[in-house]
């Protein structure tokens, strides 16, 4: 290997990701090492501040207490059970609003399509003579006895 490590080859020979060609390199180049040197004490530092700010922040912790379910049922805290079943029955409740919403409107949609049926037998019963035949109907009058006068 000619060049360098670049700065994914030494991300990864860090993280333990390295071929027998990169190892040979890094044994003969010391700019290799000292790279690697520098991102391994990055880590290092990184890893030593993680570890002391959770300690840190583990002893400024309050001390964690065990609550026994029974205890709290009797010192009026909800229970798990408890919250579960309040949301089973808030979802139920909207699955049925939902249900009888869309029936409501299935009811509509069908009352509107009835009243325009019932508009359309109203017209067609309320003429005099079929559609087809208005024209005829317009060549001959009645005058109201059995005998037709032509105009």
């Amino acid at each position: 290997m000619k060049r360098h490590l670049t700065s994914q080859q030494v991300s990864e020979w860090v993280s333990g990701e390295r071929t027998a060609e990169q190892e040979r390199h890094v044994v003969a180049c010391s700019g290799c090492q000292s790279e690697i040197a520098r991102m391994e004490g990055a880590l290092s530092l990184f890893r030593t501040l993680v570890h002391e700010s959770a300690a840190a922040e583990l002893e400024n912790a309050p001390p964690l207490r065990y609550r026994h379910p029974e205890t709290d049922r009797r010192a009026g805290g909800i229970g798990m059970l408890s919250w579960g079943l309040a949301v089973a029955a808030v979802c139920a409740v909207m699955t049925l609003s939902t249900v009888l919403w869309q029936n409501h409107r299935a009811e509509q949609d069908t009352a509107v399509t009835d009243a325009k049926l019932l508009l359309q037998i109203d017209a067609a019963l309320s003429r005099a003579v079929p559609q087809p035949m208005e024209p005829l109907a317009k060549l001959v009058a009645w005058d109201g006895s059995s005998s037709a006068v032509a105009r």
